[in-house]
């Protein structure tokens, strides 16, 4: 099974992503900036070739380590769609 820190294993050696210059110039809160950036992530490398797998497991990694969370929409929807 992959787990969300998988999806952010590629990035995390590229440096810093969330002070990079295209995430930091988003005005919003660093946490806005996250959800954010996983959408974006998620909609490049995420597909029916990966059988969605990568949205399915933020989706599971939501409801098993955070119970009382609602997921974004964006990511429902994603999953509802497929």
């Amino acid at each position: 099974m992959f787990h969300l820190a998988y999806i952010f294993s590629r990035y995390q050696e590229q440096g810093d992503w969330l002070l990079t210059d295209q995430v930091a110039s988003w005005s919003r809160s660093p946490a806005e900036r996250g959800w954010d950036y996983l959408r974006r992530s998620l909609e490049r490398h995420d597909s029916a070739e990966t059988d969605y797998r990568y949205s399915k497991t933020v989706l599971e990694s939501l409801l098993i380590h955070d119970q009382g969370s609602v997921a974004p929409p964006w990511l429902i929807q994603t999953l509802k769609v497929r």
